[in-house]
């Protein structure tokens, strides 16, 4: 499903990026979290602290998403329960025919 959509990581975009895409309305839109984003680095990757502002700056921008540009904030679980519930709201979606031929190859492969 996400690979049509748009995702955010404000770990890994800068604040006006992510900004950026709000500011064009796109939706749905799916704001991801990493555990890594959890945390300041150096530049080495030696050393590792707790990025304290990171939950401050994910509540900022999920206000600014719903108070500037109208977007609803839900959790993953609240948008499966949607869409089970609501055929109407689903994403287009194409299966994906696999043979037995092709699953082994690709475990193979690994």
């Amino acid at each position: 499903m996400t690979g049509r959509t748009r995702r955010v990581d404000l770990g890994g975009t800068s604040f006006a990026e992510a900004t950026d895409i709000l500011s064009r309305g796109i939706e749905p839109l799916f704001l991801t979290l990493h555990s890594f984003s959890l945390l300041r680095y150096d530049r080495t990757r030696t050393r590792f602290a707790p990025f304290d502002g990171y939950i401050e700056l994910l509540r900022q921008y999920c206000k600014l998403a719903r108070e500037q540009w109208g977007y609803e904030t839900i959790t993953a679980l609240e948008a499966v329960n949607e869409l089970r519930t609501e055929p109407e709201n689903r994403l287009p979606w194409t299966s994906l025919p696999t043979t037995r031929t092709s699953t082994g190859r690709r475990w193979r492969n690994r």
